[in-house]
């Protein structure tokens, strides 16, 4: 346990992660991250869906993500790869 000041280690540890994102970030799983982080990043990088990629209906009551090419290289987050269907789309598709 590291001894001396407590709040003055924790104001270093987020003063030295200000500004370090993705790679640079020391918390960095890259291709190790778990599912839900990685639909957390696509939901906060892309947003949240409001059609459907395939039949472009806007009414659909959930949408699923889809890896369209069936290469899962990064997940989703590289571009082209990756597309929201809704649930009758998911069924078509496949």
């Amino acid at each position: 346990m590291r001894e001396g000041n407590p709040e003055l280690h924790r104001q270093r540890v987020s003063t030295s992660l200000i500004g370090k994102y993705g790679n640079q970030s020391r918390r960095w799983k890259g291709d190790k991250a778990s599912y839900a982080a990685v639909h957390i990043w696509i939901k906060k990088h892309w947003g949240k869906p409001d059609h459907c990629d395939m039949c472009r209906c806007e009414n659909a009551s959930r949408y699923e993500g889809s890896n369209v090419d069936w290469k899962y290289r990064g997940c989703g987050r590289i571009g082209g790869n990756f597309a929201h269907l809704a649930i009758g789309s998911t069924t078509t598709f496949f």
